[in-house]
């Protein structure tokens, strides 16, 4: 027993004696390091300190079976008293640099098998981490890890990472998780990643994870900043070939170096599969383009991604389901970048990619193959295109590398011709290009329609382009046919940075030539070009004429030396001409002249009699002349000036000095000169100015100081004395002024808008032509103020008159802004409107005083107006209204786009109207305006004298107009004693040959109208009929009429009988010009009844004779005539009756002999009947010219003809020449008494 105690005693002993060695071990410098060296594959240079205290080492390296770790700069210090509580305590850790070098994996067989991790816990100690700080972590000799640091601590199974911060180039990470390493090791993590964006935004991504780390983790994120999106899904880390179902959705991802409308919008992303069976990617987005009214681009992708390779099953961008482009094809990424891809597109609108104006030639189908390996590509395409009546299509193989390009047989197909031939395009270091083209069956009308025709040949050129260097060859040989005309086209030419040279020109189309030869270099210049223009309506459509000319010249452009001659005739260019020009210039080396004269000039509608310009140079000086005479509106004008100047080298520019000696601008009542000379000059590298200078006009003037003209425009004018009265020419007849105008003009666009206007007239006379008397109306203040600048256009109008009124008003606009707007004001007291009648020549009366203030802000083009205005004391009357209005009374009042107005007015002694409604113009016009009134004396000189009671609704709505109510016509007077010939109008489907006739306008007017007519006396007296007319109507939309015209108590006077109206109504059931007529008139002689019966519609009326008892026609046309029976009197009796018969015949013919006389070209057509008896003959005749008329007539009992031509000498005196059995030459003396 005192054995077993001592046994006991003495393993206790030797286990205090461990720990205690252990301990010392731990705790000095010299254990600690025999420690470290005890461990396997471990070196450690410079230790110093203790390991269970702190300690630093320089380098701490450990490697085995390949792995090697390398710690630089290790720093680590230990709170031992944490031991008590079980707790390793780790206060600071710090690493300088971290090095992993990894062995390569396995060739072996991979192990399928999924990862397992066996439960982890830490035995007795728990670990604290409370700082662990590392500079770099490289894996391998890739830097992978920056500014790392942690905060964490582990215990029993958990571990738990309070914060870890790193960064990775240019990328900074945060975590925080928990992890529970048992079972299947559930995780909750959460990671912050702040991206460098590429434009230079913040971009933050925000992930957290939670699951099992040994089954599946769902993942949530979140993407601010350059890119908004959501991210959601789920991976599976440790399974094997990492399974994965993630989501993106951005509602505009952005895509750098793309215009606007090629950027995608409502993108959405999904990732499914794994590693060994692929991922599946599908992807759907828009194109944000701005097509107006049209449906997006979408675009989807279909793909299958693998370690080393992606399939792209589909890639396609729609703009609807027959609209599409799509590729597929595969791309390898290993063992170097291969592709294999397939193009196929159907009327695509690739013009919405661009932001271009839409061209002629839309894609119809395209199709492609294209090879890629190791930089270099080869392919084929094949492309159709349609559009503007034609076709195109473009073919042919291609091959290249990042370098060049080459299409070694390129096909071009199209109905305006082909081509046929070879490019080489490089563009490594420079732009080069070889082109060799054969062209076939070429219509330039394609692009020109006024150049119809066939041409053929070749077309060549190589060159290149280096930075700002471009040099390179042309040369073309084309020949067939032009406008019908044989033509020739050739021409061979090179160009390089400061030279070019055209080595020969020859184009000949019909019977015009232009050859020659020209070249340059620098400021140098050659030319030798021989015209010979013998018919220049065969160049172009509505172009005549000829010209012929040659110029040969070398020298600079500023002092060329040689000739220049043009001579043309007759040059006419659609509605512009000149008789006569002429173009002789003489260059010598130190003097030259040039000369230019035109004649018998129509231009702009006016004709100018001559333009001459002549320029002169000897030496350094030139003088420049110039004269236009003609008549601009009938008025003739005159234009002159003179300038004289020199041309100075100064070292590396130049400047121009001269003198405007002579400004004459004459005509239209004024008469400008310029007051003296004045100095103009230019500088290479300055702007033309023109030195203070002043014009006379009379009394007036125009003065300014020195101005800046070209490139900065900087002007400053003064006028003073300006008499209104020489404006006579620009108003109306019945209008003039009298006063005078001061005013100020300053415009600076040297830096940005900046300028000024300032008209005023201190007093002066408005005088109006009323009937046959001039009034003066003369006001006392007239000012017009005017500012600009980029921001702001501000004025402000005061006008002041005692007898006129007053008129002030001040607007300011904002041009900078996108919407441009403005502010504005005006007021108004008293103003009379008898300021608008000389602009109103249908009016021979206007007056009233017009009262109220308003303002105006919002838009430009939406403005928003507040407005109250009235007018009083208003009269109104014209030749050509059917009222004469007096007493008018009307208010208005507008609220943004909404007016409401009435009042009321009087005509006539006891006429009284009402006028009042609302508008609105916020969509389109729409309101609604009533108008009532009694005793309304309407009149339609010579026809009519009404009395109207009208009481109608008009509503605009959707720009359509409508009209209800009713008109009553209760008395009044119509007299028609002929129609105008405006009256009768032509048949809709009449057509002029050679005369062009636009569309007819379609007016759509909604109409509810009663029409009650004669309720107590309207008399009708014309043609031959007198009788009160009475009668209801309703007129529909378009003018359709219903209801009946009745004509009462009425007598017909017709064939020197005064004939009794039984019955005359018009029944309308349609058209308002075409009622149908119903017209009964009767002669009563003992017990005879003999009469007219005319009905049937009003352009095709048909007459009848009737007679009760009932007779023959011939019967009862006597008694209607004669009274009695036929063959019971004279022979002039039967000549009556005869004219009668033919009366009938003829009755209706004269809207169609009218119409008749003016296609064949005659005026006064007339139809009509000549001579009596046997003799009698149906006669045309009109007007040829002024005094000369023709005349034919036909026998209607003989079968001879008689055609005649008769001029009028005098008055009463006639040359006649007739043409019948026999053949005349009458001098005639007619005399009317």
């Amino acid at each position: 027993m005192i054995a077993l105690k001592r046994l006991m005693l003495g393993l206790a002993a030797l286990l205090v004696l461990a720990l205690l060695a252990a301990v010392l071990l731990l705790v000095s410098t010299t254990g600690s390091r025999w420690l470290l060296a005890q461990v396997p594959g471990l070196q450690v240079q410079d230790f110093d300190g203790r390991l269970l205290k702190s300690w630093q080492a320089q380098r701490l390296i450990w490697q085995e079976n390949g792995q090697r770790v390398a710690l630089s700069d290790v720093q680590m210090a230990i709170n031992p008293a944490c031991l008590l509580h079980l707790t390793l305590c780790v206060e600071q850790l710090k690493v300088g640099r971290l090095d992993l070098h990894l062995p390569p994996a396995s060739k072996g067989e991979a192990d399928t098998a999924p990862l397992y991790l066996p439960p982890l816990r830490l035995p007795l100690l728990a670990l604290e981490l409370s700082q662990v700080q590392l500079g770099r972590l490289y894996l391998d000799t890739d830097e992978w890890l920056t500014e790392v640091n942690l905060q964490a601590h582990w215990s029993g199974h958990n571990v738990v990472i309070e914060q870890a911060r790193a960064r990775q180039q240019g990328r900074l990470i945060t975590l925080s998780c928990e992890l529970q390493m048992q079972k299947n090791w559930p995780l909750n993590a959460a990671a912050q990643l702040f991206l460098p964006a590429p434009d230079g935004e913040e971009w933050q991504l925000k992930l957290t994870a939670s699951g099992n780390l040994l089954e599946t983790l769902a993942v949530q994120g979140q993407s601010q900043g350059w890119l908004n999106a959501q991210i959601g899904g789920s991976i599976t880390p440790l399974a094997q070939h990492l399974p994965l179902n993630l989501e993106l959705d951005s509602e505009q991802p952005p895509f750098l170096g793309l215009p606007d409308n090629l950027q995608l919008s409502q993108l959405q992303v999904n990732a499914s599969g794994d590693g060994e069976t692929g991922y599946q990617i599908k992807a759907r987005a828009n194109l944000a383009d701005t097509a107006d009214n049209q449906p997006p681009l979408t675009v989807h992708l279909q793909a299958l991604a693998f370690h080393k390779q992606v399939e792209i099953k589909q890639l396609q961008l729609a703009a609807s389901d027959t609209q599409s482009l799509t590729a597929s094809g595969v791309i390898r990424l290993q063992p170097g970048l291969t592709a294999q891809l397939d193009l196929h597109g159907r009327d695509f609108p690739w013009q919405r990619l661009y932001p271009l104006e839409q061209l002629p030639l839309a894609l119809r189908q395209i199709n492609a193959k294209v090879q890629y390996e190791n930089g270099q590509y080869l392919g084929d395409f094949a492309t159709e295109l349609g559009g503007a009546g034609a076709n195109v299509s473009l073919s042919g193989p291609f091959a290249g590398d990042l370098t060049q390009l080459t299409l070694s047989d390129l096909q071009l197909k199209t109905d305006a011709g082909g081509a046929q031939g070879k490019l080489h395009v490089q563009f490594a270091d420079a732009l080069a290009w070889q082109l060799a083209l054969t062209l076939h069956q070429l219509n330039p009308a394609f692009w020109l329609d006024e150049l119809p025709g066939q041409l053929s040949g070749s077309l060549s050129s190589q060159g290149k382009w280096q930075g700002a260097a471009l040099q390179g060859d042309l040369a073309f040989d084309l020949n067939g046919k032009l406008r019908g005309q044989p033509a020739h086209l050739l021409a061979e030419g090179q160009g390089s940075q400061a030279q070019w040279n055209l080595k020969r020109l020859n184009i000949q189309l019909g019977n015009n030539r232009l050859n020659g030869t020209a070249s340059g270099a620098g400021e140098q210049l050659q030319a030798d070009l021989t015209l010979t223009l013998a018919q220049l309506k065969q160049l172009w459509p509505e172009l005549s004429g000829s010209a012929n000319g040659r110029i040969q010249l070398h020298g600079t452009l500023i002092r060329p030396q040689g000739t220049v001659q043009l001579a043309a005739q007759k040059l006419i260019l659609a509605e512009q001409s000149i008789g006569a020009l002429n173009i002789d210039g003489q260059f010598l080396e130190d003097n030259g002249t040039l000369q230019l004269l035109a004649t018998d000039i129509d231009a702009l509608g006016q004709r100018f009699s001559r333009l001459a310009l002549n320029t002169r140079q000897k030496g350094a000086e030139q003088q420049l002349i110039g004269e236009l005479n003609g008549k601009w509106r009938g008025e003739l004008v005159k234009a002159a000036f003179a300038l004289n100047g020199q041309y100075q080298v100064l070292g590396s520019g130049w400047q121009w000095l001269g003198d405007l000696r002579r400004f004459e601008l004459s005509g239209y009542g004024q008469d400008w000169q310029l007051s003296k000379p004045t100095r103009l000059e230019k500088q290479a590298d300055g702007p033309l100015s023109l030195a203070a200078h002043c014009l006379q006009s009379a009394a007036a003037s125009l003065c300014a100081d020195n101005l800046k003209l070209l490139p900065q425009v900087r002007l400053n004018y003064r006028l003073q004395n300006f008499d209104l009265a020489s404006l006579a020419f620009w108003l109306p007849d019945n209008l003039r002024l009298a006063g005078s105008v001061f005013g100020e003009l300053a415009l600076d666009l040297s830096t940005e808008l900046n300028g000024s206007l300032r008209l005023a007239s201190e007093s002066g006379t408005l005088r109006v032509q009323q009937e046959e008397k001039w009034l003066d109306l003369p006001w006392q203040r007239f000012t017009l103020n005017g500012q600009m600048n980029k921001t702001a256009i501000d004025g402000a109008l005061d006008f002041q008159s005692k007898v006129l009124g007053s008129f002030t008003a001040a607007l300011q606009i904002n041009p900078d802004l996108a919407d441009k707007p403005i502010h504005g004001q005006w007021q108004v007291d008293g103003l009379d409107l008898a300021l608008l009648l000389p602009f109103l020549p249908q009016l021979s009366d206007l007056g009233g005083q017009l009262s109220g203030q308003g303002r105006v802000q919002g838009a430009l083009l939406a403005p928003q107006i507040e407005a109250d205005m009235a007018l009083k004391q208003g009269q109104i009357s014209g030749a050509d209204l059917p009222l004469k209005l007096h007493q008018l009374e009307f208010a208005a009042r507008v609220r943004g786009e909404q007016m409401q107005l009435g009042g009321g007015f009087a005509s006539g002694e006891q006429g009284r109207g009402a006028l009042n409604g609302q508008l609105s113009w916020q969509q389109g016009l729409s309101g609604e305006i009533h108008l009532s009134g009694e005793k309304l004396p309407v009149s339609l000189p010579p026809y009519a004298q009404l009395q109207v009671f009208p009481d109608l609704t008009l509503h605009l709505a959707e720009d359509k107009l409508s009209i209800d109510g009713r008109i009553q016509v209760p008395s009044g007077a119509i007299e028609i004693h002929s129609l105008p010939p405006s009256v009768v109008r032509p048949s809709m489907d009449a057509s002029v040959v050679g005369r062009e006739v636009g569309p007819r306008a379609q007016h759509s007017i909604g109409m509810n109208i009663a029409l009650q007519v004669g309720s107590e006396r309207v008399s009708f007296n014309g043609f031959g009929l007198q009788a009160t007319l009475a009668g209801a109507l309703h007129i529909g939309d378009n003018l359709s009429t219903q209801g009946e015209l009745n004509l009462r108590g009425g007598r017909y006077r017709s064939y020197g009988q005064n004939l009794k109206v039984r019955r005359a109504r018009l029944l309308f059931t349609g058209s308002l010009q075409q009622p149908f007529i119903d017209i009964e008139a009767v002669r009563e002689v003992d017990n005879l009844v003999a009469g007219l019966r005319i009905s049937g519609s009003a352009d095709r009326p048909q007459t009848r004779i009737f007679a009760e008892p009932s007779m023959s026609d011939e019967q009862a046309l006597s008694y209607l005539v004669l009274g009695k029976p036929l063959g019971s009197d004279a022979e002039g009796s039967n000549d009556l009756l005869l004219k009668a018969a033919l009366g009938l015949g003829l009755a209706g013919g004269e809207t169609l002999t009218e119409r008749f006389g003016e296609q064949i070209g005659l005026s006064n057509f007339e139809l009509g009947t000549q001579g009596s008896g046997e003799n009698t003959q149906v006669m045309v005749s009109g007007t040829l010219a002024n005094r000369l008329s023709v005349s034919y007539g036909v026998g209607l009992f003989e079968p001879q003809g008689t055609l005649a031509l008769r001029y009028q000498l005098t008055r009463s005196l006639y040359l006649e020449v007739a043409s019948s059995l026999a053949n005349s030459l009458d001098l005639l003396y007619r005399r009317d008494f």
